[in-house]
């Protein structure tokens, strides 16, 4: 029974994004090593974070919350923006595929260094625990916020390099600023007002679904830009 629930917790967690490499169209590109490649470099970046996080982030006391840890930890979070666009460098594959394989490669690899090892030795145990499943819940709608944050790099650096859309320039930033600014709000709502596990799940699922809406409606934005300045 232990082992059928941490199947059914795997599966929700990394079900959909095994789906979403097969229905959608990155198995027409063959993206598979485009995926790894994002993954390697998801996990050198997280390796660099650490490092910085061991020397610039102060240890905070169990259960507080303090401004200034969050905000260093943010600070160091955002290094996720150089590894994502050192990701993107690669040619493998071209324009939306690119897009997708590194915002699924950084997805995937984010869940399995982060959430497998808690789920196997968690979600067996005797006692039935809602955590794990919320767990496997946060894990798509990491998902859809790390192929919208890859989109947002995406836009940024090629509205820079073409100076085309600059509209696109400014709010991909204020995007990419709120991503990293959300989990001090999260860690603000956990800590300080001691809201509940499942609100929580709820605003990171709104959260996920604006940050897609953003970033789609720039990438709409970018594509009508650049095609009225070509004409």
């Amino acid at each position: 029974m232990t082992f059928l629930h941490f199947a059914n917790c795997a599966l929700l967690a990394f079900g959909p994004s095994f789906i979403f490499y097969k229905a959608g169209k990155l198995s027409e590109y063959n993206a598979f090593f485009p995926v790894a490649y994002a993954a390697l470099i998801y996990v050198a970046t997280q390796a660099i974070k650490l490092l910085l996080f061991a020397t610039l982030v102060p240890a905070s006391e169990e259960g507080q919350f303090e401004i200034l840890h969050e905000v260093l930890k943010a600070l160091v979070n955002a290094g996720d923006v150089v590894g994502i666009y050192f990701a993107l460098n690669q040619k493998t594959v071209g324009g939306e595929a690119r897009v997708l394989s590194v915002g699924l490669g950084w997805a995937v690899a984010e869940s399995i260094l982060m959430r497998l090892a808690p789920l196997w030795i968690g979600a067996r145990q005797l006692e039935f625990s809602w955590e794990y499943i919320q767990m496997s819940i946060e894990a798509n709608f990491s998902l859809l916020r790390l192929i919208a944050l890859t989109t947002l790099v995406w836009l940024y650096t090629h509205s820079r390099k073409e100076h085309t859309a600059l509209s696109s320039i400014k709010m991909s930033a204020y995007a990419i600023i709120l991503y990293f600014a959300f989990p001090i709000a999260v860690s603000f709502l956990q800590l300080q007002l001691h809201v509940g596990s499942w609100y929580l799940v709820i605003a990171s699922g709104l959260f996920s679904a604006l940050m897609a809406y953003v970033a789609n409606h720039l990438n709409a934005l970018y594509s009508v830009e650049r095609q009225t300045k070509a004409k």
